[in-house]
């Protein structure tokens, strides 16, 4: 049996953030977090469509610029949204991702970006898209 950290262990870290991968990542086997596109372009690390439940902020992430929501909180923890690339920089050696995403056009950005990186962990890619995984 393998342990995954659901964005990054959601609970008690606030999701899908640096701190949650770097704390859950010791603890378990694979780190999952989640990747769209935002309004201007760039990659974030964000599971829901709409800012509301995780930033109290309104608004979806697709119609949101990168300037506005790297200004945003997570959850009241003082942790910021990051940017996939941002994250890949930061991500714990010897650690597996587990890399869901919603639209299937994120898909090859994505994974270009993981090679950029040099990225040497794992990645599984995961989606209720079968698109996504063809």
């Amino acid at each position: 049996m393998r342990s995954i950290a659901h964005r990054g262990c959601e609970d008690p870290y606030p999701e899908n953030t640096t701190a949650a991968v770097r704390s859950a990542a010791p603890h378990v086997d694979i780190v999952e977090i989640d990747v769209r596109r935002c309004g201007s372009g760039e990659l974030v690390v964000f599971h829901d469509e709409a800012l509301d439940r995780v930033t109290g902020a309104t608004g979806r992430v697709a119609e949101t610029p990168w300037d506005r929501l790297r200004e945003l909180e997570v959850l009241d923890s003082g942790e910021r949204i990051p940017r996939f690339t941002g994250l890949l920089a930061a991500w714990p050696a010897g650690t597996p991702m587990n890399l869901d995403v919603t639209d299937p056009g994120v898909v090859p950005d994505a994974l270009a970006r993981v090679r950029d990186a040099a990225f040497d962990e794992r990645v599984l890619l995961s989606s209720d898209d079968p698109r996504a995984l063809e």
